[in-house]
């Protein structure tokens, strides 16, 4: 009997064994070694792009975003301590509001509060970024621990909380590579989803915006399952290629749980980046000219599942500024001729022109940005080779309905995308992220078409176009990490400058400065973007927070001297009186100066802290 029970035992472990070895072969085993080669070789890729081209946060939005998920994880609430004078006389219940001015007159700086509730009032409700970015930051704030001000005394060259942003933006674009291969999958097949994996996590396109270490990364993943969802639910409608007959549909119910996830990713991509709202148009066509029973229904039903968790957030900001999507509606008329460099954000109340005068200037900012957009469409570089092949591949009738229908849902989609984003930014392209994977998949299956209508003798002929389309891909992103390294921040951002004056003040104090994103996150102060007119300064001075100080960087700087400084109508001629000719009123709060990094950078105190 023992003998009996050890040859099973060995029959049952040469089977284990067996059945092993064909699993790590042809079976989930060798699925999953080729999964983790592949992620280690991208986590590589983006580590090499990383140490080439990030030498600490650059973009205003970044810092902002870092700052509020900061302050998020220290207080729990949605707060900034980036304010802009607009947003601060817009705000409801502030003492610059005008309908508080009144009542407020002639009682000096406001009532009096104590140390604690000072402390508090530090910080202000965030109403320019959507919320689910600094989310994620705050939640890694929580978890990992807060990280300290800078110190005047770090010579670094990069503040290390700066690559936090940055791991995770790059962190969830190569989730979305991934993503990016699952619906290629599903829309073409498994030779077309590699390809695009591939191609998606060479482009330089893509790891600029994660170096950027901006939201880019979040709202792309987001919007990329929002897609993959949508598809999924339109292709479980289809019958297999295998068996028609007894291909029955599947419930109505299945699909709209799908339809809802997607209108539930949607939402949240739409709260990570405002810019996110086109994939709705995106996946709303498609849903509609699906074969789904029930198409419109449920494409209706997805806007419902979308647009709902929206309605409370922009209920909290009309509450709070009158405007759904608080400040960013002011962001669209900056850049135009009406107002240039910032100064509608500087201003506590601007006088908005009339009706026409908006529209011919928006009209003009609209021109000049798309202009900006063909010309970064036309390279050949990282996006053009695919986007070539992609216009021949939208030109093929595909055998998959899903295939057929997606594709004119991308053309309208793309359109609203770029006519939108260029009322904010010439930077439109990067707004198209999500749609990238899908121009891929196209333009990878018109070459794989090109390939089997060849009909090569060899294998190796027919991967060599393959190989030669990543190479073009990739060239970009190659020459981006060859030394020599050109990524130094300063000029204007120096965590070290920014950490000195930081600490001249106490932890309720104000500083007035031309940079506040980045003294709000090196330095952890309440800053308040340099108003464009003293007259401004003194109002939020004496009716919202006494100002204890004024730092001008390189931004005021490096202005140009007529058009922006000495001329008697331009935009920071008050500035100007002082810096320049040393002309401080006499009524004016902060009367001590200070030169930094030899003239480079100059402060302006109400005492001279530096000397304590």
């Amino acid at each position: 009997m023992p003998a009996d029970t050890d040859s099973t035992k060995g029959l049952l472990s040469q089977a284990e064994l067996q059945n092993f070895v064909y699993q790590v072969d042809v079976g989930f085993g060798r699925r999953l070694i080729q999964g983790f080669l592949f992620a280690l070789a991208v986590a590589s890729f983006a580590a090499l792009f990383a140490m080439g081209t990030f030498q600490g946060l650059r973009s205003e939005r970044a810092m902002d975003a870092a700052q509020v998920g900061l302050t998020w994880a220290q207080t729990g609430r949605f707060e900034t301590r980036c304010l802009r004078p607009l947003g601060l006389a817009i705000e409801t219940g502030s003492p610059l509001a005008p309908d508080a001015e009144e009542a407020g007159a002639g009682e000096g700086t406001g009532p009096e509060r104590a140390p604690e509730e000072e402390a508090l009032a530090a910080s202000r409700p965030e109403c320019t970024l959507p919320p689910l970015w600094p989310a994620m930051l705050a939640l890694w704030f929580r978890v990992f621990g807060a990280p300290a001000p800078t110190s005047p005394n770090d010579v670094s060259l990069t503040f290390v909380p700066d690559y936090i942003p940055m791991a995770l933006n790059l962190f969830c674009l190569w989730l979305s590579a991934w993503v990016a291969g699952r619906i290629a999958g599903r829309l073409f097949d498994r030779r077309v989803g590699l390809l695009t994996t591939a191609a998606f996590a060479l482009s330089s396109v893509v790891w600029r915006a994660g170096v950027a270490s901006v939201e880019w990364g979040l709202a792309t993943l987001l919007a990329l399952l929002a897609i993959w969802t949508a598809v999924a639910a339109a292709s479980a409608a289809l019958p297999s290629l295998a068996d028609t007959a007894e291909w029955r549909p599947p419930a109505f119910w299945t699909s709209l749980l799908r339809v809802l996830l997607a209108g539930l990713l949607t939402a949240a991509a739409f709260l990570t980046r405002y810019a996110m709202a086109y994939v709705a148009v995106l996946i709303f066509l498609f849903l509609g000219f699906s074969r789904l029973r029930r198409r419109w229904l449920l494409a209706c039903l997805y806007l419902v599942a979308a647009a709902l968790p929206v309605v409370p957030w922009c209920l909290r900001n009309v509450e709070l500024c009158g405007h759904a999507f608080g400040l960013t509606s002011f962001v669209m008329l900056e850049g135009t001729h009406l107002y240039a460099d910032g100064a509608l954000l500087r201003t506590t109340f601007p006088d908005l022109p009339s009706a026409t005068s908006l529209f011919y200037a928006l009209q003009f900012k609209l021109i000049a940005n798309l202009r900006a957009t063909a010309n970064g469409l036309s390279g050949l570089g990282s996006t053009g080779l695919f986007l070539a092949l992609a216009v021949a591949g939208l030109l093929h009738r595909f055998n998959r309905p899903t295939s057929r229908t997606l594709r004119w849902c991308v053309l309208p989609a793309a359109a609203v995308c770029v006519l939108a984003a260029s009322l904010f930014t010439p930077d439109s392209l990067t707004a198209l992220l999500p749609l990238w994977p899908l121009a891929i998949a196209y333009g990878a299956a018109a070459l794989f078409i090109a390939i089997d209508r060849l009909q090569l003798e060899s294998r190796l002929l027919g991967a060599l176009p393959i190989a030669l389309s990543l190479c073009v891909t990739a060239f970009s992103a190659v020459l981006l990490i060859l030394p020599p390294h050109t990524g130094n921040t300063y000029p204007p951002y120096y965590h070290r400058y920014a950490g000195w004056t930081g600490q001249l003040l106490a932890p309720a104090e104000w500083m007035a400065t031309d940079m506040p994103w980045a003294t709000a996150w090196y330095a952890q102060r309440t800053s308040v973007l340099l108003p464009a007119a003293v007259d401004d300064f003194y109002e939020i001075h004496e009716k919202e927070h006494p100002i204890s100080l004024a730092y001008f960087t390189l931004l005021t700087m490096n202005k140009p001297w007529l058009r922006d400084l000495a001329g008697k109508q331009a935009s920071d001629h008050d500035w100007y009186t002082i810096l320049a000719e040393n002309r401080v009123p006499v009524d004016f709060p902060l009367q001590f100066g200070h030169f930094l990094v030899a003239g480079d950078q100059y402060v302006l105190a109400d005492k001279p802290r530096w000397r304590r």
